[in-house]
């Protein structure tokens, strides 16, 4: 099992092949933790940076996604059509949510080559109220475009976005999640094979509107 080392310790992931004859295998770090639990106290706060830990954590499964309940929205207006038709394999991604849902997925691409290897970070996308980044599986676009692909989760919803206009609750945690998931990529992903200069930003649907977002907003400079 392919292993690496991060600033906040040591991870082990997996290697799979893909059932293709010109696309080489995979190596997959899943749920890796990109902030701390945003609970407790640090609900309806910025998101700050992960706690280290010791020993090898293994990172072969993806984490719980950020609460939300497609069900009881009005599909024809708060969902984008490609979820509303495929609602039941949606539900099976959004299963077992936890607050505690501030991590990422990298996969990488074991084809050799000169240097360090461009990045590509993709936001999901669900109306600012569902979605993961768990339902995007990169190896394909990381193998193909021997590139690393990134995922990941950010806070929807109410814990994501409620503004009570006042410093109780200032608001757009969901963005602030984001910058901070690119925060650790800048910092990490040259253990991964990545390089930090050559990372690239992008989604779809309201995922597409965040990078937007995220070029206009102060918080992202550096």
């Amino acid at each position: 099992s392919p292993t690496v080392n991060t600033h906040y310790g040591k991870l082990r992931g997996v290697r799979m092949p893909l059932p293709s004859e010109i696309l080489g295998p995979v190596d997959q770090y899943l749920g890796v933790p990109y902030a701390a639990p945003p609970i407790g106290e640090k609900r309806f706060m910025p998101p700050e940076p992960p706690p280290s830990w010791s020993g090898i954590r293994n990172a072969t499964h993806f984490s719980p996604v950020c609460p939300q309940n497609i069900h009881n929205a009005v599909p024809e207006i708060m969902l984008p059509i490609w979820f509303t038709s495929n609602l039941d394999i949606v539900a099976t991604y959004i299963q077992d949510p936890n607050e505690d849902c501030l991590y990422l997925n990298i996969y990488i691409p074991t084809e050799d080559g000169d240097g360090a290897k461009p990045v590509m970070v993709y936001i999901h996308g669900g109306s600012y109220m569902e979605g993961t980044g768990n339902m995007i599986d990169g190896s394909v676009l990381a193998s193909y475009g021997n590139v690393i692909v990134i995922t990941l989760n950010y806070r929807v919803g109410v814990l994501g976005f409620l503004s009570t206009g006042d410093q109780a609750a200032k608001g757009n945690y969901g963005l602030l999640d984001q910058i901070q998931a690119l925060r650790w990529v800048s910092e990490n992903i040259a253990f991964f094979g990545g390089d930090p200069l050559r990372i690239t930003v992008f989604g779809s649907g309201i995922g597409a509107s965040c990078v937007s977002l995220l070029t206009l907003s102060h918080h992202s400079e550096g």
